[in-house]
């Protein structure tokens, strides 16, 4: 059996005070936050422990209400409750993780999956450091990875954690954890 270390928070945590305790995980400035608000659902590079837009400009943390930021090295999720908010921390490594409780999970297999983003590359950067994808269906989305050409296409890579679940032997994805995203062509 392999392990998966997580750590959580108690129901009061800020999202603003998750990534300062987080901040050790994402020291090398490239973690990406997909942020969920009423209004719409952006992505976002964290900067010196800062959620920054296509811009550069802090996001605005008031309406999110689902935050996951992640690298290949962790992933934190948040969600805003009555009490201001709960957090946890999962990595394939104890090191560096938030004294927050421990909140470990055992697992047999990873496996590797990807999601394709909606969107083609439209070829200009809006930014140094990022691209943006189009689609008439659902308008455009700017993305913190560098160089998508035109048609290029990104994935978000992602790991799933397999285990038995039952008496019968059934096996069932337990957890899955954002890695990064990429680039591909065609």
């Amino acid at each position: 059996m392999n392990t998966l270390y997580g750590s959580s928070a108690s129901p009061a945590m800020t999202l603003r005070q998750a990534l300062a305790d987080c901040a050790t995980l994402f020291a090398d400035n490239t973690a990406t936050a997909l942020l969920y608000a009423p209004q719409a659902c952006t992505l976002a590079a964290l900067r010196g422990g800062t959620l920054c837009d296509v811009d550069g400009h802090a996001v605005p943390l008031g309406a999110v209400f689902e935050a996951r930021v992640f690298n290949t090295r962790a992933e934190l999720r948040w969600l805003l409750a009555a009490t201001g908010g709960r957090a946890a921390v999962i990595s394939e490594s104890a090191d560096n993780l938030p004294d927050w409780g421990a909140a470990n999970l055992s697992f047999f297999e990873p496996r590797s999956q990807q999601y394709l983003l909606w969107g083609e590359g439209v070829g200009a950067p809006p930014a140094p450091g990022w691209s943006r994808l189009a689609e008439a269906r659902v308008g455009k989305l700017d993305v913190p990875i560098a160089d998508i050409p035109a048609h290029g296409h990104v994935i978000l890579s992602v790991c799933e954690y397999l285990k038995v679940v039952d008496d019968h032997g059934n096996v069932a994805v337990v957890e899955e954890r954002l890695l990064n995203l990429e680039v591909i062509h065609g």
